[in-house]
């Protein structure tokens, strides 16, 4: 019995679904063609394990990230962590992500989730975020809420100040021209009215992201305060929010 050629139409199609299943059982690099050593992650509001000497940075009440060599990612939280958490993940030259939600949520999403590294918009500027938060009810029951109502100021070397209010979610967003700023935060506190904080200086450069995540040290007011967008410091300076999920 002679077999017979499959017509080209029907050859074509099975010819790509061969292709596409010969990788199926192979693991997804999400992030192939980055930086990798240059690849940062900030799990809040817990501190960055990362970020600390070796000696210290298995603490339990620290949030540890890895990335591995495999692609997959290593994440380890402080015991019984739970209520309000984000992720974010920046990489030069790209538009930093900021992953949302609660503590299973994020895990989920970090762990497995799609991540859209796209290139920045104004690669000559540089780029500040980061959560404003504080504590809220049992500390020791790590819950935490965000705090919309503060105002970021980002003020350079010969006194141009760049004011960018925080969304609804409490994440603010700064592009900035590189260079040295003091950074101040501003808010409502209960019973005290507008309360301030300096956090220091903050050296910014040319298509990288910086993230500055705020714990005020005060319960905020349940009244949030209206706040114009405002912007300064000439053309280059500009204030927005970028949705992590979408990469927009």
């Amino acid at each position: 019995m002679t077999r017979r050629a499959l017509p080209i139409a029907w050859s074509l199609p099975i010819a790509a679904l061969a292709l596409a299943c010969a990788g199926c059982g192979a693991p997804r690099d999400r992030f192939a063609g980055l930086p990798r050593e240059q690849i940062d992650f900030v799990f809040g509001p817990w501190p960055n394990g990362m970020r600390m000497p070796p000696e210290e940075r298995y603490r339990p009440d620290l949030a540890l990230v890895a990335l591995l060599d495999t692609g997959e990612l290593f994440l380890r939280l402080p015991r019984g962590a739970r209520g309000q958490a984000w992720c974010h993940i920046t990489v030069p030259g790209r538009k930093p992500l900021l992953l949302w939600g609660d503590v299973e949520a994020v895990g989920h999403q970090l762990r497995s989730g799609p991540l859209r590294f796209r290139p920045l918009e104004a690669p000559e500027l540089g780029i500040v975020t980061g959560v404003t938060w504080h504590a809220s009810g049992d500390p020791t029951r790590l819950c935490h809420q965000t705090e919309p109502s503060t105002t970021m100021a980002f003020t350079d070397e010969i006194g141009r100040k760049t004011l960018c209010r925080a969304d609804d979610r409490g994440v603010y967003r700064a592009a900035l021209a590189p260079g040295i700023y003091r950074l101040t935060a501003t808010w409502l506190a209960a019973g005290r009215g507008e309360d301030s904080r300096a956090l220091g200086r903050v050296t910014v450069e040319a298509g990288h992201t910086t993230v500055i995540d705020v714990r005020l040290t005060s319960a905020p007011s349940p009244r949030a305060r209206q706040h114009a967008w405002r912007q300064g410091g000439g053309p280059d300076a500009r204030c927005s929010i970028l949705d992590a999920r979408t990469g927009e």
